[in-house]
């Protein structure tokens, strides 16, 4: 019966760490409420945003033939 109990103790601790510590767990969920790191790292990856004091450089791939995009004007 002992070992019983503490086969469910050990099965209850492994069914609670992936809600604790794992991916996707409290933890990362805190931190999107209190860190703006996770924010800005989607904005990037989602968005295609930068942020104020970054160059933005894009590559196109060799023999591409599409014309650049024109840049607003500065202060506008």
């Amino acid at each position: 019966m002992r070992v019983l109990a503490i086969v469910f103790v050990v099965l209850i601790a492994a069914l609670q760490y992936p809600m604790w510590l794992g991916k996707g767990g409290w933890l990362m969920v805190r931190d999107l409420k209190t860190g703006f790191e996770a924010i800005e790292e989607r904005a990037r990856a989602e968005l295609g945003m930068i942020r104020g004091d970054e160059v933005f450089f894009q590559l196109q791939a060799p023999g591409s033939r599409t014309a650049p995009a024109a840049l607003p004007a500065p202060g506008k």
